[in-house]
C-alpha cells in the first residue's frame, strides 16, 4: 500500500505540472500539489470514503501509471474529481482504462450520470472526454484548490 500511495502521488504530480506549466507559476503548481496529493491524503483515500469511491489506477508492468477517483455528488450522478496519466504514458489508452474502471464502479453503486469540470482552456482533456459521449452541460467555476476561481466547463454523460 506505501508503494501505491507514492506512485499515485507521483502520477497525479507529474500530470498537474505538465498541465499547469506555463499556465500558474511554478510555485503555485508545487502548493497545489502539496495541498491535494499529501501521502496522507492518498493513504487515506485509497479506501472508500465518505464522498470518494477510492483510487482506481491503471499499471504498465506492473507501475501504476495511471490513477483517477471521484464519487456520488448526488441522487445517480457521480463526480468524477481526479484522473491523472503519466505524462509520458498518454496517448496509449490508460486514461480510457481508468475512466472504464471509474464507470463501472459509478454503475455499481447505482450512478447513471457522471460530470466532471475542466478548465476551457485545456483542450486535450476537453477533447478526451467529448470523444467519451460528455457533452457541455453548462459553465461554473473551477475547484478553488486549483489556484483562483477559474472558469469551468461543466461536463456530463449519461452511463
Amino acid at each position: 500500500m506505501a508503494a501505491d500511495v507514492e506512485a499515485i502521488r507521483r502520477v497525479c504530480s507529474a500530470t498537474v505540472r505538465e498541465t499547469y506549466r506555463g499556465i500558474y507559476p511554478p510555485a503555485e503548481i508545487a502548493a497545489m500539489i502539496g495541498a491535494l496529493y499529501r501521502p496522507d491524503l492518498i493513504r487515506a483515500e485509497i479506501g472508500a470514503g465518505d464522498g470518494w469511491w477510492g483510487w482506481v489506477v491503471a499499471e504498465v508492468d506492473g507501475v501504476i501509471a495511471a490513477a483517477g477517483g471521484g464519487g456520488p455528488s448526488g441522487a445517480g450522478v457521480c463526480e468524477l474529481h481526479v484522473l491523472c496519466i503519466d505524462p509520458p504514458m498518454q496517448r496509449r489508452g490508460l486514461g480510457t482504462a481508468v475512466l472504464e474502471l471509474f464507470t463501472a464502479q459509478a454503475r455499481a453503486a447505482g450512478a447513471s450520470f457522471q460530470r466532471l469540470s475542466i478548465e476551457p482552456w485545456n483542450a486535450a482533456s476537453l477533447a478526451f472526454f467529448r470523444r467519451h459521449g460528455f457533452v457541455d452541460r453548462g459553465r461554473g467555476t473551477a475547484d478553488p484548490a486549483w489556484g483562483d476561481a477559474d472558469e469551468a466547463v461543466e461536463l456530463e454523460r449519461a452511463i
